[in-house]
């Protein structure tokens, strides 16, 4: 082969490996975000933060074949930029930070100041709206209570236990469970169960 064909060999390797690494996290930023946006509709959109973090990943790889020193850029890669890329897939706010500073870029910490600006609050370690939603509560059951002559309620079994504290009912009153007809006393109806 002659210089000239080297050189066109190189040329079309480095241009396919810019598309792998500019194409790859973008797809996959898209996907990861798309995702996201779905289980968490109210949430912020992170679509840039997942392509840094993949990024993250991939530019020691790309100094490594840059300038011959694969092996070392990788170790590096894994020491210092891998776990910090971890943490931004994770929405980590300070994975993002150490990230954008590791990237030795200032038109990316311009980018990324902005971008971390904006949703450092939504990025915090226990943000609610991240967290999947609450069980739905299962409703407690409700007593009507034989109180002084006169049939009273529904009351709460937090309720009906105030009631025996102050002594408005005892354990013999008579209780009947919202949605039966069957009259019980308090003792035996499971009303003070837990």
């Amino acid at each position: 082969m002659n210089s000239s064909d080297l050189i066109l060999r190189d040329l079309i390797l480095g241009i396919f490996i810019l598309v792998i690494i500019l194409v790859g996290p973008a797809v996959a930023a898209v996907f990861l975000n798309r995702r996201h946006q779905s289980r968490h509709p109210n949430g912020h959109p992170y679509g840039w933060g997942y392509y840094l973090g993949f990024c993250g990943f991939l530019a020691p790889l790309l100094w490594g074949l840059t300038n011959g020193n694969f092996a070392g850029c990788f170790l590096a890669g894994a020491i210092i930029y891998y776990p910090f890329a971890i943490l931004t897939l994770c929405r980590n706010r300070w994975g993002l930070l150490i990230l954008t500073v590791l990237s030795i870029n200032p038109i990316i910490w311009i980018i990324n100041g902005f971008y971390i600006s904006k949703r450092w609050n939504q990025m915090a370690t226990k943000n609610p709206s991240l967290l999947p939603p609450p069980p739905p509560q299962i409703p407690q059951a409700k007593y009507f209570l034989h109180l002084e002559d006169q049939v009273k309620g529904p009351f709460s079994k937090e309720q009906i236990r105030a009631l025996l504290t102050v002594g408005t009912a005892t354990l013999d009153t008579q209780c009947c469970k919202e949605g039966t007809t069957d009259w019980h006393t308090l003792v035996g109806s499971g009303a003070l169960r837990e």
